[in-house]
């Protein structure tokens, strides 16, 4: 409804927070509990009746996730705890907000599970186990998963597709047609390094670096019948031949237009 804000405070510095519901229209503060000490990250579920947040350990590891029910009808639900001392936990929501993201990692190892918020009585799955150093992360499109990671240790990561529910051996790279080829997009490969992906709509908007510059592409998807299909892939040009660019705060799925930042010496 857009009248409802959710967020965290610290008063003290000491980097534990509390956490606060406001209604915008009347500048209440309608839900807080001063028992709770979380993480500084809170996330809605798929009403304005739930939201997701992080606790931490007595090292401050944030490693519980927990879903409050803000009507009061339900106890705080521990719905994820990681018991392994070098795993950090945070929270987050595919972009097309079909899904609660879960995220465990450490340096060079990660695992990711996900909750259908459109399903009332779904129960968390996980996308792919931990394996030793291998780094990955998900978001959605039309029931894929679009992944990025360094599997079959490739010096950087790969851009990769599998449907919701598959297991890792299905995993594939992502592709597209150009000269009557299959080119990979990122291999993983020394010649481009990929940072992240953002899913929208009809695009899909990566950001990495490629001849020593950070990058943004930009690339036309459509679901060919059942299958996901890249029709083209642009990487954005800008007038100065040094600078910083990448994706910035991009909240609506359907959006046609896409928000850059963007820095240079000038």
């Amino acid at each position: 409804s857009q009248k409802k804000v959710v967020y965290t405070a610290d008063f003290s510095g000491n980097a534990i927070y509390s956490l606060y519901v406001k209604d915008l229209e009347t500048g209440e503060i309608i839900d807080h509990d001063e028992s709770i000490e979380c993480y500084g990250r809170a996330v809605w579920g798929s009403d304005e009746n739930t939201i997701f947040y992080v606790k931490m350990d007595d090292a401050q590891r944030p490693y519980q996730i927990f879903r409050r029910v803000l009507d009061g009808s339900k106890k705080d639900e521990l719905i994820f705890q990681q018991d392994d001392d070098l795993f950090w936990t945070s929270v987050g929501k595919s972009s097309d907000d079909k899904y609660l993201l879960i995220e465990t990692s450490r340096s060079e190892t990660s695992e990711v599970y996900y909750l259908d918020l459109t399903d009332e009585n779904s129960t968390l799955e996980c996308v792919a186990k931990k394996r030793k150093k291998v780094l990955y992360e998900v978001d959605h499109w039309n029931g894929n998963w679009i992944i990025t990671s360094n599997v079959d240790e490739t010096p950087n990561m790969r851009l990769m597709i599998c449907k919701v529910g598959e297991d890792e051996s299905q995993w594939k790279d992502v592709t597209m047609m150009e000269d009557g080829q299959e080119v990979k997009l990122f291999d993983g490969g020394y010649d481009r390094s990929l940072d992240g992906v953002q899913t929208f709509e009809n695009h899909i908007a990566a950001a990495g670096r490629f001849d020593g510059i950070p990058r943004v592409w930009v690339m036309e998807i459509e679901d060919d019948n059942g299958t996901f299909t890249v029709r083209k892939s642009t990487q954005l040009e800008f007038e100065e031949t040094a600078y910083d660019v990448g994706i910035s705060a991009n909240y609506n799925f359907d959006s046609k237009t896409l928000m850059l930042y963007y820095d240079s010496m000038i």
